[in-house]
């Protein structure tokens, strides 16, 4: 499938600039970057499998596919990371960890990095919510589905916003559901305290939107171009002898005459499909 073509590239390609970018740096500061990449991508996995389920099963993997779609968008925020690395120092306190700014080589190339992992991603989300939509509108009718795509699209700006700030993650559904819904009601019973995460929440959830949309209507371009173009057919028109180019002294029988008439194409069609008789000239 090429599908798993380009998730295989995908993986190696993150590896290869992770790896790359030890021996550039000299350490491995980055290198749980893949692990965001793994989590990102289990929407996907998880959406390649609607296809194979029906009823309760499809509904339970589509609670599943909800919760890790935000971790496919969330590598974004990693770009933090461009011009600092992790530093871990004594102090009389004990150690901590500080952030010191790294050579120019080093920040360049962790541009490259962070980029096209953080771009990987995206498309992982993306192309999962394009194949939620693709099994779920022949459930959904078209205006219970565009409100169940901006939900998503709302709650993965939250998501978001949880993950990179109040530092939770998609295990904690599981582990403590209760941080995270003290969390949200915050959010919501106190918007005037929290103007700034508002604003970073609404900004995640449009340019989701805003991609995904794009991303489909540029997949829906390539389908119109895969479509042949037919030309026009010439309109039929009546024929008669003198447009047939039949030989002086053929005899064409009854029936390819009322062919002909009918405004069958070619004349060699009809003069193949008739019987016909050669009659010498007196």
């Amino acid at each position: 499938m090429k599908i798993n073509k380009i998730i295989f590239l995908s993986i190696l390609i993150c590896l290869a600039l992770g790896f790359t970018r030890v021996a550039i740096a000299g350490n491995s500061d980055h290198l749980f970057l893949p692990w965001n990449i793994f989590l990102g991508l289990v929407p996907l996995l998880v959406a390649y499998k609607f296809k194979d389920f029906e009823g309760k099963k499809l509904a339970a993997l589509a609670v599943i596919w909800l919760f890790f779609l935000p971790n496919s968008f969330y590598v974004v925020t990693d770009l933090i990371h461009l011009n600092s690395v992790q530093v871990v120092r004594e102090s009389i306190t004990g150690p901590f960890i500080s952030y010191d700014n790294v050579g120019f080589m080093t920040i360049v190339y962790d541009a490259l990095y962070l980029f096209t992992c953080s771009l990987i991603s995206f498309w992982y989300g993306l192309e999962s919510i394009r194949l939620f939509k693709l099994k779920f509108s022949k459930i959904l009718s078209k205006t219970v589905m565009k409100f169940v795509l901006g939900t998503t699209f709302f709650l993965s700006g939250i998501a978001i916003y949880l993950g990179r700030f109040v530092r939770l993650n998609s295990w904690d559904v599981a582990v403590r559901p209760w941080k995270i819904l003290a969390d949200v009601l915050d959010l919501f019973l106190k918007p005037g305290m929290y103007k700034k995460e508002w604003l970073v929440v609404l900004s995640f959830s449009f340019v989701i939107a805003s991609l995904y949309y794009l991303y489909d209507l540029f997949l829906s371009l390539l389908d119109l171009r895969k479509i042949p173009v037919v030309p026009d057919s010439p309109p039929a028109r009546s024929a008669s002898f003198s447009d047939t180019n039949v030989p002086t002294g053929t005899f064409v029988s009854e029936k390819a005459s009322i062919s002909l008439l009918d405004g069958e194409s070619g004349s060699d069609e009809v003069l193949r499909k008739s019987s016909l008789y050669k009659i010498s000239k007196k």
